[in-house]
């Protein structure tokens, strides 16, 4: 299966065309004008539209995709807070079949209570609920513990899965890592890669790197606790998992940050 990184012109989102063999399905297409000019010069004969969550800048360029390539929208099928319209309903286990690759649906709320994700062999479609060097927000319409819930469940997946998602917020996610522990080798090591990386291409991560330097990630391990203790927001948010408070921890800090 070929993996298109396309950069929208219209927000700061990435988004991908996913094909093989003529068929064609991609994620999240919020520049519609970019996604019809990829689908037309590959001439594929059929392509579908993957939404990982309703917020409107993953969703704003469904219509003039479907009004252009009669591509029918595949979409979470719980009705969150944000639903937007779908062919097509797709729940936890349901897979994507394009050309001779399957990808597998898995539910990740959090972000939103209905986002789901979609991975296959070595790629994984993560939309808003990881991020390099970071997760994605809950202040519209999400829940952090829910989110700590989906991020961990990422665990069974192998360490050389690419991460593909909605946005590419390293350098900042980076700065707030930075603020929380400064001399951290994994996060500098990611951040001079980060640094090599040209203005709106991708950078590239995969679950293991992010495994090694997202904090978000690392909520188990003593020293990212210890960095948080002493901070007030640790006995506000304190629970007896004290994985799941620092996770908390982390989001409220990073939301201000």
């Amino acid at each position: 299966m070929n993996v298109e990184i396309l950069a929208s012109r219209v927000t700061d989102n990435f988004f991908y065309l996913l094909h093989e063999q003529g068929e064609g399905v991609l994620v999240d297409p919020i520049d519609s004008a970019l996604a019809i000019e990829r689908v037309q010069s590959l001439g594929l004969r059929s392509v579908r539209i993957l939404v990982t969550h309703g917020h409107g800048d993953h969703v704003g360029g469904n219509d003039a995709v479907v009004a252009a390539t009669g591509a029918k929208v595949l979409a979470p099928a719980q009705a969150g807070r944000f639903p937007c319209r779908h062919d097509v309903g797709l729940s936890d286990g349901d897979r994507v079949r394009v050309g001779q690759t399957e990808l597998q649906i898995r539910c990740a709320p959090g972000h939103t209570d209905d986002h789901i994700i979609a991975f296959t062999g070595g790629h994984l479609f993560c939309g808003d609920v990881l991020f390099f060097a970071g997760v994605g927000n809950c202040r519209f319409g999400g829940d952090v513990d829910t989110l700590y819930r989906s991020v961990m469940a990422l665990r069974d997946l192998p360490d050389h899965y690419r991460v593909y998602p909605g946005h590419d917020y390293a350098g900042r996610n980076l700065d707030f890592a930075f603020s929380i522990m400064p001399e951290d080798h994994e996060c500098h090591l990611m951040a001079d890669l980060v640094e090599q990386t040209p203005e709106r291409v991708l950078f590239e991560s995969t679950l293991g790197q992010e495994r090694r330097a997202n904090l978000f990630l690392r909520v188990h391990e003593k020293g990212v606790q210890q960095a948080l203790r002493d901070r007030p927001e640790w006995a506000v948010h304190a629970c007896d998992d004290t994985s799941l408070t620092a996770f908390r921890v982390l989001r409220a800090l990073r939301d201000r940050f």
